[in-house]
């Protein structure tokens, strides 16, 4: 995860950052490797990345929702499309409760341009078909260094807006190009269904709508923007690719024991 993050942050920055080295304190319960190092004047406390099992709560919402993982891998149709950040594969089955429960998160208490407190890595994302580990990484890891935002709405967030340029309801994202789908979630049968229907007084979708983009297929691929958006969504380009072909690794992960 963490090669592909400086890698993705190493592009991201026009060449300017890459995580040079990376020191990472394991547990005293651990078995002891020959190649790691005793602790010296590490310590949990002062750490800033955490990695630890999702929280209770979250994880009972989690087994209760019916989490489920993609089954395949051909072009979006309106409710078929794998959504990384959640795991739900968007066909007929039960989404997870919420939009952006999956992998970590970011403390932080102060506004923009703040750094953070620390981010908490959840062991979710290690999960074997979890996509794009290093670029939530590195989406977290801008929010924790340099204090910027989210570009997309959280849950309780105005999600539409009507847009005079397009004249059309528009998600709240980036790139105003990034297409996929819009849906909620029956609260009768838990079921996901596309929201077709505006309400004629507040010329809005349902409360419960949300905006999904597409992340197969090519409908997304000359999306370039934002990693504070939906950085799962796919847009490696030849560009893309001639850089982080380019790009080498000078990262020293040195494992230390507490």
């Amino acid at each position: 995860m963490l090669t592909e993050a400086s890698a993705y942050l190493y592009l991201a920055t026009a060449k300017r950052a890459y995580f040079s080295h990376v020191t990472i304190l394991v547990p005293h319960s651990w078995a002891p490797d020959a190649a790691w190092s005793p602790a010296t004047s590490e310590l949990f406390s002062n750490a800033d990345v955490i990695v630890q099992d999702p929280p209770a709560s979250l994880a009972r919402k989690r087994r209760s929702s019916g989490d489920t993982i993609a089954q395949h891998e051909k072009d979006p149709s309106p409710l078929s499309t794998p959504s990384p950040r959640t795991g739900w594969d968007g066909g007929q089955g039960t989404p997870p409760p919420g939009r952006h429960l999956s992998g970590a998160s970011t403390r932080s208490y102060g506004g923009c341009g703040v750094a953070g407190v620390r981010i908490n890595i959840f062991t979710d994302i290690f999960k074997p078909r979890r996509k794009y580990q290093g670029r939530l990484f590195v989406h977290e890891w801008a929010k924790f260094r340099w204090g910027v935002f989210e570009e997309f709405a959280r849950d309780g967030e105005q999600q539409f807006y009507f847009s005079p340029t397009t004249g059309n309801l528009e998600a709240v994202r980036c790139n105003i190009h990034m297409v996929g789908r819009i849906y909620r979630v029956n609260p009768t049968t838990g079921r996901a269904e596309l929201c077709h229907i505006v309400d004629p007084q507040t010329g809005m979708y349902d409360e419960n709508c949300v905006f999904s983009p597409y992340t197969l297929g090519r409908y997304n691929d000359n999306i370039t923007a934002s990693i504070m958006d939906r950085e799962f969504v796919p847009t490696v380009s030849k560009e893309t690719k001639a850089v982080l072909e380019e790009y080498s690794s000078a990262t020293t992960t040195a494992a230390i024991t507490s």
